[in-house]
């Protein structure tokens, strides 16, 4: 037994075990750093993989609802660039995460940048009220001068986008602050990093993720501000045709006057007295808008009226009155059956026809009369009692709306929807004010505009 531990090739072996242990030790410790750095590093590639996909996804959500809600004619950028904002910040309640705390949104203003800073908090977009004014001569980082030694402080640049985290470069976090603004860093604090997108009117800068900011989150924001301006770009685009759109049917409107005693101004109260009885029944927007510029081509059919009936100083005849209430008819042929022009068809068709029946051309009655058609009868009404005709001088305010409230045995408040009736009793007032400030000698034609009718409240005959 003693001998058999003395042997000497046992003893080596003792001696030797050791040594080849920690030889095998340290090859597979190093082998499972490698795993482990693999490991890590594949975990690193996931989260930024999946960090990616957040942001597309958010991109996808953002612009959806966007597009879903989108009317180029009422598109309100500056509403669609709070939005941007909202879904870019992270909430002060939200612990950090792959959202920045700030942004700061400017516009070119002649070689400066100017705009403010904005944070988000409980759900609401806050913006702080000090104006931001960056010269862009400035020796700052965030004047989008690019400049050569901007190129060498920051982790990733090129002509919109600049990536930057305090650490890639800067020796410590004090000296990364002084390559900001300090009217920005008062509002902001102490700047980790930031992430700007530039185009050629407007910069957004995004301060404070708290991660590492990267690729990703620069084309996140490049994304959204991408979209919002081309929402812009269409907007522009098509208010430039509607506002074409909107004056060949002025055009229209005055050239049935020509035929008529009525003058411009009566078709331009006309649609400020719709517009005003449109917003005391709160329709909506689109409805006001329509029926504000609709209003005015009721009698666009006139102009296939002989003159000599429409400018009779007698009573006219039994066939007379036939061709004359035929100015409804050649109205909507004259519309046609155009899909932006439907309300005016119906406003064209049946603004003669009474809510207890009587009217003309097809007898329609209560709800049977599109509501656009209801309101532009009793404005046109209005409007007419309060003018000249060659068969009546003009009434005051006092009594057309005694005549319309009350009645004066020719005209009747049950020739009118109650709905419409009373809201007209509400803004009454308003209308008298709409014929006192439009008269023909107040409007110059070529300058008055949509831009006028839209500035004011209406009402019509």
């Amino acid at each position: 037994m003693a001998g058999y531990l003395l042997s000497p090739a046992r003893v080596g072996a003792v001696d030797i075990m050791p040594g080849f242990a920690i030889v095998l030790f340290m090859e597979e410790q190093n082998r499972c750093d490698v795993i482990i750095e693999n490991i890590q590093s594949k975990e690193a590639a996931l989260n930024e993989l999946e960090h990616s996909y957040k942001n597309i996804t958010d991109i996808i959500n953002v612009t959806q609802r966007s597009i879903r809600g989108f009317d180029p004619i009422t598109f309100d950028y500056s509403a669609s660039n709070d939005n941007l904002l909202l879904n870019l910040l992270k909430d002060t309640n939200e612990p950090p995460g792959r959202k920045p705390e700030y942004i700061l949104l400017t516009h070119r203003e002649n070689q400066n940048l100017t705009g403010n800073i904005f944070y988000k908090k409980d759900g609401r977009l806050i913006r702080i009220p000090a104006k931001i004014q960056i010269d862009s001569n400035a020796d700052f980082a965030i004047t989008f001068s690019f400049k050569d030694d901007y190129k060498k402080r920051f982790s990733s640049i090129d002509n919109e986008i600049v990536i930057s985290n305090w650490d890639d470069g800067a020796d410590d976090i004090n000296g990364y602050q002084k390559l900001f603004d300090p009217k920005v860093r008062e509002h902001v604090g102490t700047i980790s990093n930031f992430v700007t997108y530039y185009s050629d009117d407007i910069a957004v800068i995004a301060f404070n993720y708290g991660k590492h900011v990267n690729e990703y989150d620069a084309q996140l924001i490049k994304g959204l501000v991408a979209h919002s301006n081309f929402l812009k770009t269409i907007s522009e685009q098509a208010k430039i045709t509607e506002n074409a759109f909107m004056y060949t049917i002025e055009a229209l409107s005055r050239a049935a006057e020509a035929n008529d005693e009525a003058t411009y101004s009566h078709t331009i109260r006309v649609n400020e007295y719709a517009r005003a009885i449109a917003v005391q029944l709160k329709m909506p927007a689109p409805f006001i808008n329509d029926i504000s510029n609709f209003a005015q081509m009721h009698d666009i059919g006139k102009i296939h009226v002989n003159r000599s009936i429409l400018r009779k100083p007698g009573r006219l005849t039994g066939d007379e009155v036939s061709e004359m209430q035929l100015h409804t008819i050649y109205g909507a042929k004259i519309i046609g059956n155009v899909k932006r022009l439907e309300m005016a068809e119906e406003i064209v068709i049946a603004h003669h026809d009474k809510f207890n029946g009587g009217g003309y051309p097809y007898n329609k009655k209560g709800g049977d009369i599109p509501l656009a058609a209801q309101i532009t009868a009793l404005a046109d009404v209005y409007d007419a009692l309060r003018s000249k005709r060659h068969y009546k001088p003009a009434f005051s305010h006092d009594k057309t709306y005694g005549i319309i409230t009350v009645g004066d045995g020719r005209t009747s408040p049950e020739d009118f929807a109650p709905v419409v009736l009373d809201a007209f009793k509400q803004v009454h007032k308003q209308c008298a004010d709409i014929h006192f400030e439009i008269q023909d000698d107040k409007i110059e034609h070529e300058d008055f505009t949509k831009e006028h009718c839209q500035e004011e409240l209406l009402c019509t005959p």
